[in-house]
């Protein structure tokens, strides 16, 4: 725990007698209340960034579902336009023109295929940026708990430094 004493136990002197449970000291609370806003709203932008893949997952999906069918499609006419090929009722231009226009949705297939397995890395990393950052918020809500001083049990003070407005330091 560490920041600035803001309040002091008035008994808090040499060679007086505190009772178990007395609060002795007060550190200014503002530093790990404005983390835990920081962190809440970390938190806030990773679960919008996770909807927001979510949503991109389901979009691609449906993207793929049309693509896959137009490829299927596109098979299917060019084994019919191979078929008038060796007949000699289509050109071979024309037969090569839709060979390519399988291509095309194969590789549409592909893209949208890699992008998928692509937003799978992207929810992983997500998932644990979120971890991390709730990790955080209990270490930081923590330490704003701890941000009062008590006497664990009655006891006699020995020496004693400590003022408001003091810093103190960690430990």
């Amino acid at each position: 725990m560490k920041g600035r004493v803001i309040s002091v136990h008035p008994e808090l002197k040499s060679g007086a007698i505190l009772f178990a449970s007395t609060e002795v000291l007060r550190i200014d609370p503002t530093d790990y209340e404005l983390q835990i806003a920081q962190l809440e709203a970390q938190s806030a932008e990773i679960e919008s960034q996770q909807a927001q893949l979510a949503a991109q997952e389901e979009n691609y999906r449906s993207s793929l579902a049309i693509q896959e069918e137009s490829l299927a499609l596109a098979k299917v006419d060019l084994v019919r336009l191979q078929r008038l090929t060796e007949s000699n009722s289509v050109t071979e231009a024309e037969f090569e023109q839709n060979q390519r226009e399988v291509l095309s949705q194969r590789q549409s297939v592909q893209t949208l295929t890699n992008s998928l397995n692509t937003l799978s890395a992207e929810q992983q990393a997500l998932a644990a940026s979120l971890v991390a950052t709730q990790v955080g918020l209990k270490r930081a809500q923590l330490d704003l708990d701890h941000n009062v001083i008590s006497s664990p049990l009655d006891c006699r003070l020995g020496s004693i430094s400590v003022e408001e407005g003091q810093f103190l330091a960690a430990g």
